[in-house]
């Protein structure tokens, strides 16, 4: 998804890549237009999710809101007998520190997750990791662009990972 999203919303990457499906006969607009438009778009939700992820106590006040919804007795008191539900006192602030392990996980996945978009968006240019082709090659043959195919392996995919996560959480 990162890789698609770089390509598309940041025009990163080749303009030819023999792993690309081919496109339908068009003319796309200017290389410098769709990243004046597309850019700030793509930006929105990443700086709005790194601003609600900093929100001090976010997570122990969703849990408590979360606990005041699971509340079926006093739903059902407020709704049959109009009663208001009694909720306990709010929440303090709270600020905990980093570990040294959680700045370290993060960072690794970042680096991570950048070298492999960088290999995917140059990979002709980093000189390509000969592992990581073949199986490009044959997901590449896999998909022929109609949208049918695409739908079937989101569904094929999505079946999959609930199969997994079936026989890990029982």
């Amino acid at each position: 998804m990162k890789l698609s999203g770089a390509r598309i919303f940041l025009g990163l990457g080749m303009d030819t890549d023999r792993l690309l499906a081919h496109e339908m006969k068009e003319r796309p607009p200017a290389r410098g237009m769709r990243l004046a438009v597309l850019a700030p778009v793509a930006a929105l939700p990443v700086v709005l999710g790194l601003a609600v992820s900093i929100v001090p106590g976010l997570a122990q006040r969703t849990e408590a809101a979360a606990e005041r919804f699971r509340d079926r007795a006093a739903y059902a008191s407020f709704v049959l007998h109009g009663s208001p539900a009694v909720h306990g006192p709010r929440l303090a602030f709270a600020l905990e520190p980093a570990s040294l392990a959680s700045i370290l996980y993060g960072t690794g996945a970042t680096a991570l997750a950048l070298v492999l978009a960088a290999w995917g968006l140059y990979r002709p240019e980093l000189g390509g990791i000969r592992l990581l082709q073949a199986p490009a090659r044959a997901l590449h043959a896999a998909h022929s662009g109609v949208i049918g195919d695409y739908v079937m392996w989101l569904t094929v995919g999505t079946a999959l990972v609930g199969g997994i996560w079936a026989v890990t959480l029982r």
